[in-house]
């Protein structure tokens, strides 16, 4: 709130109106109220944000955005270091903006995030898998429905494994016996992943797997 006034606005929701409205020719508006980068960045608006508004490479090279070339792979996209109100996004919701005008007006998954929406919402507006997971942890991700089988391209093995994903799971996303057992999953959950008899006798297991919790009295030492 404290950026909003020293930019001359009483809240957030104004601030964003503010920047979407001058989107197309306005950069020299945004300009003269003081916002650069920075206090865009702090706001929440990355490059791929205020593209997605209408700023074009000159817009955001006046107000001081690094433009990196065409098809030069950029740094993963940290979150925004400011706190969206959630109280203005409700009420502009309330409004009748739905969350895929509110994106296409510039808000981004962090925002939404910050603001307490479910996953479920942010993909109903249209964001991709790859924005999700810049804000989402693979637990959160794997809890709205996604599988290993998805965020095996974003997360490694052990983030999956820390998750809750089974040896199963993992199996069928593509990892293999080794993989298993160097991710920490022990031996019996790997041989009853569903792994054929030539692929565990490689790695030196079999098939037959005791599950210590059905036997009524195990033998010492289990």
């Amino acid at each position: 709130m404290n950026l909003c006034r020293s930019l001359g606005f009483d809240t957030e929701a104004q601030v964003f109106a503010f920047i979407a409205a001058n989107a197309r020719g306005g950069v020299q508006a945004l300009l003269g109220k003081g916002f650069r980068a920075r206090a865009l960045m702090d706001l929440g608006y990355d490059e791929a944000g205020l593209r997605r508004i209408g700023y074009d490479d000159a817009a955001l090279r006046r107000l001081g955005f690094l433009v990196r070339p065409e098809g030069r792979k950029e740094p993963p996209q940290q979150a925004p270091g400011k706190p969206v109100d959630e109280g203005a996004l409700r009420k502009l919701l309330e409004s009748g903006l739905g969350v895929a005008r509110l994106k296409e007006q510039g808000y981004t998954v962090h925002h939404f995030k910050r603001a307490g929406f479910a996953i479920i919402d942010l993909e109903s507006a249209g964001f991709p898998l790859n924005d999700l997971v810049k804000a989402y942890s693979v637990a959160e991700l794997r809890r709205a429905g996604y599988g290993a089988h998805e965020l095996n391209r974003f997360f490694q093995g052990p983030e999956l494994r820390q998750a809750g994903f089974s040896a199963a799971d993992m199996r069928t996303a593509g990892y293999s016996v080794r993989d298993l057992l160097n991710f920490g999953y022990n031996e019996n959950h790997v041989r009853t992943a569903g792994f054929g008899t030539n692929e565990l006798s490689r790695e030196g297991l079999t098939k037959r797997a005791v599950d210590k919790r059905h036997l009524k009295d195990p033998p010492k030492g289990w």
